[in-house]
């Protein structure tokens, strides 16, 4: 492996989503949509996945992964607060290959 010090700065190979570091959580969130019927939101994989996995994922950490990797954005789902006084918008997401 070459030092990248020594290597221009734009011609630096690009730290992607599909690294080893983030294999385990694709596969995480993989297993998540197919859990929760094939579409979910990205409420739903985050609370799957740190209530099913022993070191969770963080959230800005997800919004990124689902971002770059083999997902599809299928738009914005309104949800309501648990306290009932408003709601927000969140992605619902699906696996691009159907492969889970």
């Amino acid at each position: 492996m070459r030092n990248n010090r020594k290597v221009e700065f734009m011609e630096r190979p690009s730290a992607a989503v599909g690294n080893n570091k983030h294999m385990k959580n694709i596969e995480y969130i993989r297993q998540a949509i197919g859990y929760l019927g094939g579409e979910a939101n990205t409420r739903q994989i985050y609370d799957w996945i740190n209530s099913n996995t022993r070191n969770g994922i963080g959230s800005r950490q997800l919004p990124q992964v689902l971002k770059m990797g083999p997902f599809d954005s299928m738009g914005l789902v309104r949800i309501k607060q648990i306290t009932g006084e408003g709601s927000y918008e969140v992605n619902s997401w699906r696996v691009k290959d159907n492969s889970y």
